[in-house]
């Protein structure tokens, strides 16, 4: 059995401490339990086949799985190398673009707007 193991923090709403392993055919990450941190925090086990596509934002790497709307999101520092493990057992994963922050999009919008209004104001 050819497995892979590296650290990988679960971000919720608050970061997890936790590694993931993938074997040749599941997808497991669990967390790190150090007294009681961890400790009623389940570990996630799915098949390698059900990871429908990936995306990653620097250190954050994002996985969706296929009958879920929303990526679970880990930290690590090994996200290309969990990216290249998932590939070799499932061919049809789907790398999705990152999507700029919508705080930086309303506020250009509003930015470029403001800009037009005193551009306007200065031409009449």
């Amino acid at each position: 059995m050819n497995e892979f193991k590296c650290g990988a923090d679960l971000c919720n709403d608050e970061r997890i401490g936790g590694h993931i392993i993938i074997s040749d055919d599941t997808f497991i990450w669990k967390p790190v339990k150090l007294g009681f941190l961890g400790a009623n925090i389940d570990p996630i086990e799915v098949p390698v086949s059900s990871i429908e596509g990936y995306m990653k934002k620097g250190s954050t790497l994002f996985l969706r799985f296929y009958g879920h709307e929303e990526f679970l999101a880990f930290y690590t520092w090994k996200g290309d190398a969990i990216i290249n493990e998932i590939k070799k057992r499932n061919q049809i994963i789907v790398r999705y673009e990152p999507q700029s922050s919508s705080k930086g999009g309303c506020l250009s919008s509003v930015v470029i707007f403001i800009v037009s209004l005193i551009a306007l104001s200065c031409i009449i």
